[in-house]
């Protein structure tokens, strides 16, 4: 049984987000980006967006890898993506009105934050479960983002983060934030690009 954080007791309180956490094998933890750093990384969500009034929750899930695939590599598919690695995310985020750009509308570029940064954790959650060099690191090289429909505030939503292809340094994923009636709100093609080693 996965710990209760604050961001899981949350979201269990809510009859269709503890739907999708109480699938079995799903595994759900608070949103590494919502932890302050010494560095000063993840500002942004640990701290400005980590309100009662901004993003007041976030959790990531996905389904438990299997427990082969943590020990050996598995060939990489046609869309070059490895065969082991977890393919897709999602995230639960509630919005309040401090995130707003419009009444009652939250922001364009918070939206595109938050799909930025949460398919950012697929590479995180995969080194975190083994499936991925833990040296590794990707930058965005681009996102084109499709606003569909307002995001509207409060509400909670559902982003889901899908890897859609590999091909060298290269890394393109997919994502979309979706209401609890599973209504796309915003979509999102993205290209991220492994970062070469220093010499």
């Amino acid at each position: 049984m996965e710990p209760v954080t604050p961001d899981a007791k949350h979201f269990l309180a809510i009859p269709w987000c503890a739907a999708h956490l109480n699938t079995a094998g799903v595994v759900h933890e608070t949103a590494t980006s919502r932890f302050a750093k010494p560095s000063t990384e993840d500002e942004l969500f640990a701290k400005t967006l980590n309100t009662e009034n901004t993003i007041a929750a976030f959790l990531t899930f996905y389904k438990r890898p299997e427990p082969a695939l943590t020990k050996a590599a598995v060939p990489a598919a046609d869309d070059g993506v490895a065969g082991n690695i977890i393919r897709e995310i999602r995230c639960l985020l509630t919005l309040r009105s401090g995130v707003n750009g419009y009444p009652g509308v939250c922001h364009g570029g918070i939206v595109a934050a938050i799909l930025d940064e949460t398919l950012g954790f697929l590479f995180s959650v995969n080194r975190d479960n083994g499936l991925a060099d833990r040296d590794s690191a990707y930058m965005t090289a681009y996102l084109n983002t499709q606003y569909v429909l307002p995001v509207q505030t409060p509400q909670t939503v559902l982003v889901v983060v899908t890897a859609k292809r590999a091909e060298g340094r290269k890394f393109w994923i997919d994502g979309r934030m979706e209401d609890e009636n599973g209504r796309v709100l915003a979509k999102v093609e993205s290209l991220f690009v492994r970062l070469k080693e220093k010499l």
